[in-house]
């Protein structure tokens, strides 16, 4: 009769230590389950201020704009419906600028990637410049109080060079 009462108790420390395990186990994958999707809000918010200083070099080296008429802008990015970058220039002149690019992930404004870049212009070739990144830093982890006022309509798309 004792050696049944034994095994009882023995069953229910086991079952017992099992359940903390799998406590234990259930809460370690659910703060990774956060981490990672943490992670796609960075990695989206970074893509987006990455797509913001494409965008200005794109705007530059096609003709569209000049450095010095830069203005702030909001853009949302074409086809990626969670995305956004938000530009602001400064130290303006007619061959360089200074752009800040702050990408989100319109899910967690909150929280933001920025991108600063100098951007000057190339004179190598006799027929046309070209402007490049001369120096860039990125700041990630970036808390940022998000003004975006309910995602500003794209702008238009700039019109083909004549050739």
């Amino acid at each position: 009769m004792s050696q049944k009462g034994s095994i009882l108790i023995i069953s229910l420390v086991l079952l017992s230590a099992f359940l903390v395990i799998m406590i234990a186990w259930s809460r370690f994958a659910s703060l990774q389950a956060h981490v990672i999707a943490d992670q796609g809000v960075e990695e989206r918010a970074f893509q987006a201020s990455e797509a913001g200083i494409e965008y200005v070099l794109f705007l530059l080296n096609s003709g569209v704009l000049a450095p010095d008429t830069l203005t702030y802008f909001i853009q949302e990015i074409v086809g990626v419906s969670d995305s956004v970058f938000e530009l602001t220039f400064s130290d303006q002149t007619a061959s360089s600028v200074t752009a800040l690019s702050r990408g989100y992930d319109v899910n967690k404004l909150d929280r933001c990637q920025e991108i600063m870049v100098n951007i000057k212009i190339y004179s190598g070739s006799i027929s046309s410049s070209e402007y490049y990144v001369d120096s860039w830093t990125h700041k990630t982890d970036t808390l940022c109080a998000a003004v975006i006022p309910s995602l500003l309509p794209p702008l238009p798309a700039p019109s083909p060079m004549p050739s």
